[in-house]
Protein backbone atom coordinates (compact mmCIF):
# COMPACT_ATOMS: atom_id res chain seq x y z
CA UNK A 1 0.00 0.00 0.00
CA UNK A 2 3.00 2.56 0.53
CA UNK A 3 3.71 1.53 -2.67
CA UNK A 4 0.62 2.33 -4.02
CA UNK A 5 0.78 6.17 -2.43
CA UNK A 6 4.68 6.42 -3.12
CA UNK A 7 5.33 6.45 0.96
CA UNK A 8 8.10 4.17 2.08
CA UNK A 9 6.97 1.51 4.21
CA UNK A 10 8.15 2.83 7.61
CA UNK A 11 7.06 6.59 6.89
CA UNK A 12 3.38 4.34 6.60
CA UNK A 13 3.80 3.18 9.29
CA UNK A 14 5.00 5.83 11.60
CA UNK A 15 2.00 8.32 10.04
CA UNK A 16 -0.39 5.10 11.05
CA UNK A 17 1.00 5.22 14.71
CA UNK A 18 0.88 8.94 15.12
CA UNK A 19 -2.57 9.31 13.62
CA UNK A 20 -4.18 6.60 15.13
CA UNK A 21 -1.47 5.17 18.30
CA UNK A 22 -1.69 1.81 15.69
CA UNK A 23 1.02 0.12 13.59
CA UNK A 24 -0.35 -0.04 9.87
CA UNK A 25 -0.94 -3.65 10.31
CA UNK A 26 -3.24 -3.25 13.42
CA UNK A 27 -4.99 -0.48 12.16
CA UNK A 28 -5.82 -2.13 8.84
CA UNK A 29 -6.50 -5.80 11.36
CA UNK A 30 -9.01 -3.38 12.88
CA UNK A 31 -10.67 -2.16 10.13
CA UNK A 32 -10.71 -5.54 8.41
CA UNK A 33 -12.33 -6.80 11.71
CA UNK A 34 -15.40 -4.00 11.86
CA UNK A 35 -16.09 -4.33 8.62
CA UNK A 36 -16.58 -8.26 8.85
CA UNK A 37 -18.94 -7.27 12.07
CA UNK A 38 -20.91 -5.02 10.42
CA UNK A 39 -21.08 -7.23 7.29
CA UNK A 40 -22.16 -10.29 9.79
CA UNK A 41 -24.71 -8.22 11.43
CA UNK A 42 -26.28 -6.62 8.07
CA UNK A 43 -26.02 -9.15 5.29
CA UNK A 44 -26.66 -13.16 4.50
CA UNK A 45 -23.01 -12.92 2.94
CA UNK A 46 -21.64 -16.55 3.61
CA UNK A 47 -18.11 -16.49 5.94
CA UNK A 48 -16.25 -17.21 2.66
CA UNK A 49 -17.80 -14.28 0.68
CA UNK A 50 -17.15 -12.09 3.98
CA UNK A 51 -13.38 -13.06 3.99
CA UNK A 52 -12.68 -12.98 0.22
CA UNK A 53 -14.44 -9.34 0.47
CA UNK A 54 -12.04 -8.45 3.17
CA UNK A 55 -8.76 -8.97 0.89
CA UNK A 56 -8.25 -12.27 2.37
CA UNK A 57 -6.89 -15.30 0.43
CA UNK A 58 -7.81 -18.03 3.20
CA UNK A 59 -10.72 -17.66 5.00
CA UNK A 60 -9.02 -19.53 7.66
CA UNK A 61 -6.82 -16.46 8.27
CA UNK A 62 -10.19 -14.33 8.69
CA UNK A 63 -11.65 -16.79 10.99
CA UNK A 64 -8.73 -17.00 13.29
CA UNK A 65 -7.81 -13.21 13.23
CA UNK A 66 -11.68 -12.63 14.15
CA UNK A 67 -11.59 -15.24 17.17
CA UNK A 68 -8.31 -13.07 18.34
CA UNK A 69 -10.62 -9.82 17.81
CA UNK A 70 -13.83 -10.54 18.99
CA UNK A 71 -12.97 -14.03 21.33
CA UNK A 72 -15.45 -15.82 19.21
CA UNK A 73 -15.75 -17.65 15.58
CA UNK A 74 -17.75 -15.38 12.90
CA UNK A 75 -20.75 -17.71 12.96
CA UNK A 76 -21.22 -17.43 16.55
CA UNK A 77 -20.98 -13.52 16.19
CA UNK A 78 -23.63 -13.56 13.67
CA UNK A 79 -26.23 -15.98 15.84
CA UNK A 80 -25.37 -14.16 18.85
CA UNK A 81 -26.26 -11.00 16.93
CA UNK A 82 -29.29 -12.31 15.33
CA UNK A 83 -30.37 -13.92 18.71
CA UNK A 84 -30.28 -10.34 20.32
CA UNK A 85 -32.27 -8.73 17.55
CA UNK A 86 -34.92 -11.47 17.72
CA UNK A 87 -35.30 -10.76 21.51
CA UNK A 88 -35.53 -6.77 21.10
CA UNK A 89 -38.41 -7.21 18.44
CA UNK A 90 -40.29 -9.95 20.70
CA UNK A 91 -39.54 -9.08 24.27
CA UNK A 92 -41.27 -11.43 26.50
CA UNK A 93 -44.39 -10.00 28.29
CA UNK A 94 -43.84 -10.01 32.55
Amino acid sequence: MADHFGYQKNYLSRLCKNLFDLDFIHLRLNIRMNLASEHLRLTNMSINEISSELGYRESSTFIQNFIKAKHMTPASYRNLYQKQQSENAHPEDP
